[in-house]
């Protein structure tokens, strides 16, 4: 019987671009590598476009699952690096590989990794961490070069509306600019952030990535010193990009034209902190409906506004469309937070109270434990690998007629057959997800459902606010209310068997609020 063997391809887009580490050329070097030692290829894992500094990568999962399920004896790879730049991780893979009576085989390294080879596992502790080494050296050196870009007075950023970047710098868009000086002459002259945001998404005008403006949006402008025309660098750090302290912050004269001038800059700058010392806060804690409210005009979520004094812990309070508090999208509706709360409340202690209705919700889902996930899973993973596919090809043909290869007309018709592809694989999977949401909402723990309905009430009266907001949430994927504060159906995160339509499956999810008890 022939070796089996799973190739593992990796390549990040900027390794691809600067040395040419293609999908293609270490999938061909692989597979005649297999063929010549008369190895059968069973599977293929490719990451196209994902970096190695972690283990996060759809193909390295899917590995790993098969490789659990005995599907490969071997995992081969073009370079150590490919499998992982860390060399914690790679070693961590490694140990999983062996688990399972895996080998791993590194092309490039010659390196071959079989159970208990301590000669072998000291190569790739060397070699391994010469990979995470080499990642942490391009890392410092490319944070020096942005360091000494901003120190240059030069544009390290991404789009930034009012400019378009050419060659690596910022060149005025005088329609865009034309929009920041708009918010800056506003703001000075008294005008909030929300009037500012009504006048811009009155007149139709849209953000640098053709969305409406938020109040954030218009606050985040007021803060950019590069209207003024300096650059501002270092103020995000790391990964997950956390703010830094003041001190390390590069702000510099740039090489750039100013949209505004430094004083009506410096102006808008006192004001904003003039507003934060003069308006308190409001308390930060989460209320108990946000998010799976729904409106009754739009059908977008609702968030609480508050009411009354600020500085009063016990101020009234309403839900309102988040579509219209941030885009005046929709109808300027306030529903009164306490009555839909105890109104909410109330209905789910009716449903809790109800022997009959929790036998029947316990019953429905011991029904439907044996839905197979895995199977839509793998519909989901494969639609996914297609949409990555054509996404590539999208690039590649990109790349193709910006080095002249294709004409306009040739890259228009390419890149429209393409788009129609990556729509209907777009639906496709949207379509599948659902399915795959309907059947993991259907394989939730009975008995878990069932303490939270028999304990609803002590467990209320325990909890705190957040606690409370997660409970309900752990029952009520979403609240359709009528117009007069009423609520019209809960939606549950489970099947609930509906008495008004024992008949009507596509019904059997929804409680109608016939079905409990009046308020």
């Amino acid at each position: 019987m022939k070796t089996r063997v799973a190739l593992y391809i990796r390549v990040s887009t900027e390794e691809q671009a600067k040395e040419g580490f293609s999908l293609e050329a270490q999938e061909a070097t692989l597979s005649q590598h297999c063929e010549n030692l008369g190895y059968i290829v069973v599977g293929k894992y490719i990451d196209d476009g994902k970096s190695g500094k972690d283990m996060n990568r759809p193909a390295l999962q899917e590995l790993l699952k098969d490789c659990s399920q005995k599907k490969f004896d071997i995992v081969l790879v073009w370079k150590l690096s490919r499998l992982s730049r860390k060399l914690k991780d790679t070693l961590q893979l490694i140990e999983d590989f062996e688990k399972d009576d895996v080998s791993f085989l590194s092309y490039s390294e010659q390196f071959y990794n079989s159970k208990n080879n301590s000669t072998n596992k000291l190569m790739l502790s060397m070699v391994g961490g010469f990979a995470e080494f080499e990642r942490s050296t391009i890392v410092e050196n490319v944070k020096l070069g942005m360091n000494q870009r901003a120190k240059q007075g030069k544009w390290n950023g991404g789009r930034i509306l009012g400019y378009d970047i050419v060659n690596k710098e910022l060149i005025l868009n005088e329609d865009e600019a034309n929009i920041i000086r708009m918010i800056f002459n506003m703001y000075v002259n008294g005008k909030g952030c929300i009037y500012i945001r009504d006048k811009l998404n009155e007149l139709n005008l849209k953000t640098k990535y053709g969305k409406a403006f938020t109040h954030i949006a218009i606050l985040t402008i007021l803060d950019n010193p590069t209207y003024k025309g300096f650059i501002r660098h270092g103020r995000t750090t790391g990964e997950n990009k956390k703010r830094i302290k003041q001190e390390n912050i590069i702000i510099v004269k740039g090489i750039h034209e100013a949209i505004i001038d430094e004083e009506s800059f410096d102006k808008a700058q006192q004001i904003t902190a003039h507003n934060r010392r003069t308006t308190p806060r409001m308390p930060s804690n989460p209320h108990l409906l946000s998010g799976i409210l729904k409106c009754p005009d739009c059908g977008g979520r609702m968030n609480f506004q508050p009411a009354g004094k600020r500085n009063n812990k016990n101020h009234g309070g309403y839900y309102t469309c988040s579509n219209y508090k941030n885009f005046r999208t929709c109808r300027p509706r306030l529903f009164r937070a306490k009555h839909l709360e105890r109104s909410v409340l109330n209905r789910i202690k009716s449903i809790a109270s109800s022997t009959r209705i929790i036998e029947d919700i316990i019953n429905e889902m011991n029904s439907n434990q044996g839905i197979d996930t895995e199977i839509i899973k793998k519909q989901i993973t494969d639609v996914e690998k297609q949409i990555r596919k054509y996404e590539s090809r999208m690039d590649a043909i990109k790349q193709q007629f910006i080095s002249g290869d294709l004409t306009i007309d040739e890259y228009r018709e390419f890149k429209s057959e393409l788009e129609m592809v990556l729509t209907d694989l777009g639906c496709s999977k949207e379509t599948i997800s659902l399915e795959y949401a309907k059947a993991c909402n259907t394989a939730v723990d009975a008995n878990d459902v069932l303490f939270v309905l028999e304990n609803f009430d002590a467990l209320m009266e325990n909890a705190d606010v957040q606690m409370k907001k997660q409970l309900v949430e752990s029952l009520i994927e979403r609240i359709e209310i009528n117009l007069d504060s009423t609520i019209n159906e809960f939606v549950f995160n489970f099947e609930v068997p509906n008495p008004l339509h024992p008949n009507n499956q596509s019904k059997s999810d929804i409680l109608i609020c016939d079905t409990v008890h009046r308020d």
